[in-house]
């Protein structure tokens, strides 16, 4: 008869190898959660440059981020989940657009960022009376969606040039220039992506936005880039923010470049925190992770946090929870801000 049982140690090694692919598997799978965590309080001075500007002063606003984890594994969210209190943790859905990529979900933030910027730029010159002009810089494409004819030509990050070799002015103008072709039709996109300028002949197909809305497209998603210019060119504002991304830097930056605007130094020897979208006329809009900020200014002893006041009940709520001396206070616009810092009093004078 003959012997078939398996020798003792290659059952041990099936035993060990089938515990390693495991524990790998378990280790580099994608978990389908965005992962929150409280991330950095920074002085916007440094990040903003003006010709002629007042740049000393006595306090400081600190513009603040989330850290946020868009391609956690299974053992990343675990440890989390156990080791780390504050962090917090979103389906993907409730942060990505449909079909919307990791790739185009940081190109998408990116234009956020250069955005924001701009319309802080814009709401400083309108509160300290600078006269300005505005001009789309580039039109970019944030998104392709899947199946469509752009797919195979066309990324995020794609600068949009020509349609049929007429200028992409803006979004409106490339809207324009394909809707005067029908479906069907080849049209020839001229764009740049990593400094070189390519072309591709894209068949339009039709895009469903209801029965009164049916139009020909190839399936982008377009932004402009919107550049602010002062009259005076003392007052041309450049902003470096490293990688940072995201709009909710925006009410932050408009208070620096305000601030090297005029004489009076609006910090009063304060450091001051906070975070917002902000549109050109100064209104201050609702943020994600507002928890987390609020963490990360108290970390670098904020005197004060401004926010959006649709997030003001969940900053206060935070600042609570960890029993910080820090102020919350939450606006609606950049206004508010100004006269929030106008009734305080001097704590430190600017040196300038």
């Amino acid at each position: 008869m003959t012997n078939t049982r398996i020798p003792k140690k290659w059952f041990q090694f099936g035993l060990l190898a089938a515990v390693t692919i495991s524990m790998m598997v378990y280790a580099y799978w994608p978990s389908p959660y965005i992962i929150y965590r409280p991330g950095s309080a920074e002085e916007v001075r440094p990040m903003i440059h003006l010709e002629e500007a007042y740049t000393e002063e006595a306090g400081a606003f600190m513009l603040t981020t989330v850290n946020v984890l868009s391609n956690a594994n299974t053992a990343t969210y675990w440890y989390m989940k156990w080791f780390q209190k504050h962090a917090q943790f979103f389906p993907e859905e409730e942060i990505f657009r449909e079909g919307e990529s990791h790739e185009e979900y940081r190109e998408r933030q990116g234009y956020n960022m250069m955005n924001s910027q701009s319309m802080a730029a814009l709401a400083a010159y309108e509160a300290a009376d600078v006269a300005y002009a505005l001009h789309t810089e580039q039109v970019i494409v944030l998104g392709v969606q899947d199946g469509f004819p752009a797919e195979k030509a066309l990324d995020a990050g794609d600068i949009l040039l020509e349609v049929n070799g007429e200028q992409a002015e803006d979004t409106e103008t490339v809207a324009k220039l394909i809707q005067q072709h029908e479906v069907g039709d080849d049209v020839k996109i001229t764009f740049e992506r990593n400094e070189e300028v390519r072309e591709a002949a894209i068949t339009l197909v039709e895009l469903s936005g209801g029965t009164d809305n049916a139009r020909p497209g190839i399936g982008v998603t377009m932004g402009n880039v919107v550049e602010v210019v002062p009259d005076d060119e003392g007052k041309i504002v450049t902003i470096d923010a490293g990688s940072i991304g995201g709009p909710s830097a925006g009410l932050m930056f408009a208070m620096e470049i305000y601030n090297q605007l005029v004489p009076e130094d609006v910090t009063k020897g304060y450091r001051i925190a906070g975070t917002g979208e902000i549109n050109g006329s100064g209104e201050v809009g609702r943020i994600g992770g507002v928890r987390h900020k609020v963490l990360a200014a108290d970390r670098e002893n904020a005197d004060l946090f401004f926010c959006p006041a649709s997030n003001g009940k969940e900053a206060m709520a935070a600042a609570a929870a960890i029993g910080t001396k820090m102020k919350v206070v939450p606006v609606s616009t950049m206004d508010e801000v100004l006269a929030y810092l106008d009734q305080l009093p001097t704590k430190v004078e600017r040196s300038n």
